[in-house]
């Protein structure tokens, strides 16, 4: 059988809340035989053949299959993705599991079958591992009784303190001694195994998998740098009881944690390896920054031997950069969204529709935006023989924003027919729905445009709207405002339209059904949407010319143009977080 296509087989059940969406689902894109695959599970466990296979939720680095045999036994498929370094680590995760599990007694999966080569029936690197019996603690935890959790924080601290009692020696990863050339054995520790290079993803991922860069195993960490990495251990739940209970059974690793500069540490070290990233670069100059700032706590030296200084302009400006990236950090809070856009297949359609609800609320608030800049237009009257021009741009832009309501109009019937065609859910608040145009409207909330299911972005553009058009502004401001955000909201969707010729199209790639595809992204990226975009921009042209009166004031007026753009750039920023 050839290798298989099938988007069931290669696309991962989870999906990014961003712009570049389609970039990341070809880096995942990984086909493979999947008769050889299962047959393969089947003769690690005695089957005769695989009745069943079922995709599994992914995390970010491997695609999961539930494989289920005539003789009922289940299994474990996992395959890592296409930009995982090849070889390096399924070997080394099949050495750890057999060594947390027959060396310390921890329990973990068995490994039935593995392949770390691609040259074999599977085409593709491999792990076959024992279904793992229970439930998962993350669905069960807030249902559990407070002592069941207290006696699973009890368990997995006696775990760590096993792997803790471990003297490795060097740092690196585990593999088996035949697998690595070079690697270095572990004192007092079975000669199957081995310390090899470090299988870190810092070390390996984008640019980095290129470089002949050293990877381990190092046995170049000081005696005070090794103390110094018990302490990145980071905690989640149940934290106080869980390093008491390292009192009793570990004082090293109760040390290691209960240091208040710990965290600090660990995140230093943690955002070195993630400079390439989105968010990469200033994660780590925060830490830097904070280094500087706690550099007596951190180790017990004066401030001017810190290192690493920081002007006040740099400080500054890393301030502002950390407010836009906390802006993006509550919406994508609000929307339930983690910070890296990674959503599970399963919730991927409703925070798309949050999203696209987002923008219907945005399109409501901009009919009334339009009204209020209609009101600022004054139309002279004219005699056959007026040749003022400002009568002819006020008329520009009349049509201008005549076309724009015309065009809203358009957008909201859009909007409710593809939610139609596509089976999406727009939210509570769609035109179709009943409920909304029959709520009543509390008397003290008359007058004002708001709505519950808003995000703080998108009020914020409400508020802008009502700003721009309201009596102390001029026609020209509000003009500024519509273009700018116009502009902004084209540019955003023809980055997208950018990537449709070479995004994996089909069931699994759209989770919405090929509306994003088919529908928005052409809409919103057309030549015609292109067209009325110049078109606001001569008439905002035309109309700074026509600014009159002192030197000083036109230089006011402009100036108060040149904010408000700044202002839609602002919120377009938080608004597409990822472009």
């Amino acid at each position: 059988m050839p290798l298989s296509t099938s988007p069931s087989r290669t696309s991962n059940p989870g999906k990014f809340i961003n712009i570049d969406l389609f970039a990341q689902l070809r880096k995942r894109y990984q086909p493979f035989n999947v008769e050889e695959l299962k047959e393969t599970a089947a003769r690690s466990v005695n089957a005769n053949f695989c009745v069943k296979l079922t995709k599994l939720p992914e995390g970010s680095y491997n695609k999961a299959f539930l494989l289920t045999m005539d003789n009922e036994v289940q299994v474990i498929a996992k395959i890592p993705n296409p930009y995982i370094p090849q070889k390096f680590f399924t070997a080394s995760e099949v050495a750890t599991l057999d060594f947390l599990r027959n060396e310390l007694g921890v329990p973990v999966p068995r490994v039935f079958a593995w392949s770390s080569k691609k040259d074999q029936p599977v085409g593709v690197e491999y792990l076959i591992m024992e279904k793992a019996p229970g439930n998962e603690l993350s669905k069960s935890w807030p249902t559990m009784e407070v002592s069941d959790k207290v006696d699973i924080v009890s368990q997995l601290a006696n775990i760590q303190a096993k792997i803790a009692a471990v003297h490795f020696g060097y740092h690196g990863s585990l593999f088996y001694s035949e697998d690595s050339e070079g690697g270095i054995s572990i004192p007092g520790i079975a000669d199957r195994f081995c310390i090899g290079p470090s299988c870190d993803i810092r070390f390996w991922e984008e640019e980095r998998g290129f470089m002949s860069a050293f990877r381990g195993p190092s046995t170049r960490l000081t005696p005070q740098e090794k103390e110094e990495n018990l302490r990145r251990y980071q905690l989640t739940q149940l934290q106080r009881l869980y390093i008491s209970k390292f009192r009793e059974i570990d004082n090293d690793i109760f040390s290691a944690l209960s240091c208040p500069q710990a965290l600090t540490r660990q995140q230093l070290i943690d955002f070195s390896g993630y400079t390439w990233d989105d968010d990469g670069l200033f994660l780590f100059q925060e830490m830097m920054l904070r280094t500087f700032r706690e550099w007596t706590e951190l180790t017990g030296q004066p401030q001017p031997s810190v290192p690493v200084t920081f002007t006040a302009d740099e400080i500054a400006s890393h301030v502002a950069e950390g407010k836009s990236w906390e802006d993006r950090s509550d919406l994508f809070r609000a929307l339930g969204i983690p910070i890296d856009g990674w959503v599970h297949l399963e919730d991927f359609e409703a925070k798309v529709e949050t999203m696209r609800n987002l923008d219907r609320l945005y399109a409501q608030s901009y009919v009334r935006f339009m009204g209020l800049l209609l009101s600022k237009i004054r139309l002279p009257c004219a005699t056959p023989t007026s040749t003022s021009t400002s009568t002819s741009t006020s008329k520009q832009a009349m049509n201008i924003l005549i076309d724009a309501l015309t065009n809203i109009r358009t957008e909201l019937d859009f909007f409710e027919n593809v939610a139609v065609e596509y089976g999406l859910d727009l939210g509570p608040c769609s035109s179709s729905s009943s409920s909304c145009s029959s709520r009543e409207i509390p008397e003290e909330e008359e007058g004002k445009f708001t709505t519950n299911t808003a995000t703080p972005i998108t009020q914020a553009y409400i508020d802008m709207f009502m700003s721009a058009g309201s009596a102390a502004t001029s026609l020209l401001e509000g003009m500024v405002v519509l273009w700018a955000t116009e502009v902004c909201y084209l540019r955003a969707w023809r980055y997208a339209a950018g990537f449709l010729d070479s995004a994996p199209a089909g069931a699994d790639a759209d989770a919405d059904g090929g509306a994003l595809r088919n529908r928005f992204i052409p809409n919103w990226s057309s030549a015609e949407f292109g067209a009325f975009v110049d078109a606001i921009g001569e008439v905002v042209d035309d109309l700074a010319e026509e600014v009159g009166g002192e030197e000083k004031k036109k230089e006011e007026i402009l100036g108060r143009c040149v904010r408000w753009w700044k202002q839609v750039v602002w919120l377009e920023e938080r608004f597409w977080p990822d472009v």
